[in-house]
């Protein structure tokens, strides 16, 4: 695909309006100079969980994008493909090879050739962290779903076990998150996980 660029005048740029009106007053060459865009498209076009929205530019000016979930750019372009997506999921984008070529929600990325990009949408996972006020009292686990140890991702809305067990000599007295007292159980089910968090085992 071909866009137009703009008319010059004895080689300078004088309008990019593809019509314009001269006033013939003097001997003149006006060229239409034209470069080659590159098609950009971005999926999926609808999807419950998230889908494109938009092509702009990184500014949010934009490129004509159309119902076909494509637009046309120069060469060398940076776009921002735009996406609406369901609260606790994350984005990641892939190119026609299947690479990862990003995972925020609006991909901003440079266009060398016509090409599809991907959004595909998986639950948001949050970072679940446990330990113990000293090792030297016990020892400490997390496990959800087939994850397991001292630090763990857990899913969007999901739960995850903490296990504290103490060493000969010592006992359990409870958990912590932050100064907040969770639980005086040493097995305890943390649920509706929605953000990274970090839990002591007191002995």
């Amino acid at each position: 695909a071909y866009l137009f660029d703009g008319w010059y005048k004895n080689g300078v740029l004088v309008s990019t309006e593809k019509d314009i009106v001269v006033k013939a007053t003097e001997t003149a060459t006006y060229e239409a100079r034209f470069f080659r865009g590159c098609v950009v498209i971005g999926e999926p076009k609808s999807n419950r969980i998230g889908y494109v929205t938009k092509i702009t530019l990184p500014d949010g000016t934009s490129l004509g994008y159309d119902a076909s979930n494509r637009a046309v750019v120069k060469e060398g372009t940076e776009v921002m493909i735009n996406t609406w997506l369901s609260y606790g999921y994350e984005t990641i984008w892939k190119d026609e090879n299947d690479n990862i070529v990003g995972n925020e929600q609006n991909l901003v990325i440079t266009i060398e050739k016509d090409v599809t990009y991907t959004a595909t949408f998986e639950p948001t996972s949050y970072d679940l962290t446990v330990r113990a006020n000293d090792d030297s009292y016990g020892t400490v686990s997390a496990t959800s779903g087939t994850s397991t140890g001292t630090n763990i991702k857990v899913g969007h809305n999901m739960e995850a076990t903490i296990t504290a067990t103490a060493k000969t000599g010592y006992y359990f007295v409870n958990w912590t998150k932050g100064t907040d007292v969770v639980s005086t159980d040493a097995n305890y089910t943390v649920t509706n996980v929605t953000a990274n968090a970090e839990y002591v085992a007191n002995f």
